[in-house]
């Protein structure tokens, strides 16, 4: 179908609202369905698995940011629906169409970030050379003198949050430094930008490290997901030995 036929398919729903809605208000009911159906058949090929992730992430009480983190990874667009439903599915239940249509869309479709990682995005600078925040492009310059050696880091952890972290909660944080040293395109951001200015972007791959690990090291992840101090104690953790890294 080309783009007229496609547009006349959909409009061509209109009659079926004749008698029941204005003229006027045809695009008020077309319009929004056209949308969820697109978002729909996006959606369809992860929706199993955007299921079972959101009830994992429920189970470990996950917050909302590392939610979305997960999500966008698996749907590989910035927005997903926990819904059982699907609109296909919905004509399944006529009589019960009002009902499951509310739930539908009571669920959460969620859109808003991504033109907050677009613009976080064009904030980091990719390239070398003009304009570095840091004297001489040195990146966080004055946190590595200080660094504290793995072990005792896991045990402040264990001191701030009642934990009892011990050599498994150890390998993972190293695992996941490994990975993190071993991006490129992360370690020039790293050099390019202040440690301000990095933050943002850092925390992010700290989370899609500590999503992959959340099996291997659950009460690390559940410190991590579910409570702010633990997810900024844990960032920053990396944060310093990350810069420490590029220093050696």
């Amino acid at each position: 179908m080309n783009q007229n036929e496609i547009v006349g398919y959909i409009w061509g729903a209109a009659e079926l609202l004749r008698g029941d809605y204005k003229q006027s208000k045809y695009g008020d009911v077309v319009l929004p369905f056209t949308v969820l159906r697109r978002l729909d058949c996006v959606l369809e090929s992860t929706k199993g698995a955007v299921q079972q992730e959101n009830e994992d992430l429920t189970a470990y009480g996950a917050n909302d940011a590392i939610r979305d983190e997960a999500l966008f990874a698996i749907t590989g667009v910035k927005f997903y629906n926990t819904s059982s439903f699907t609109l296909e599915w919905l004509r399944n239940e006529p009589n019960q169409i009002a009902r499951n249509l509310q739930s539908y869309i009571g669920k959460e479709i969620n859109l808003t970030r991504f033109k907050v990682e677009k613009v976080a995005q064009e904030a980091i600078k990719l390239e070398g050379g003009e304009n570095l925040r840091n004297n001489g492009g040195s990146a966080g310059a004055g946190h590595d003198d200080d660094i504290e050696p793995l072990s005792a880091i896991i045990e402040r952890l264990n001191d701030l949050f009642g934990t009892d972290f011990a050599e498994p909660a150890k390998k993972t944080i190293e695992a996941i430094l490994g990975n993190l040293e071993q991006d490129d395109e992360l370690v020039v951001q790293a050099k390019n930008n202040s440690r301000e200015d990095f933050i943002d972007t850092f925390a992010t791959h700290v989370t899609r490290e500590m999503l992959k690990s959340k099996r291997e090291n659950s009460e690390l992840f559940k410190l991590y997901a579910t409570n702010k101090e633990g997810t900024n104690e844990i960032t920053r953790m990396l944060l310093d030995l990350f810069y420490h890294g590029l220093k050696g």
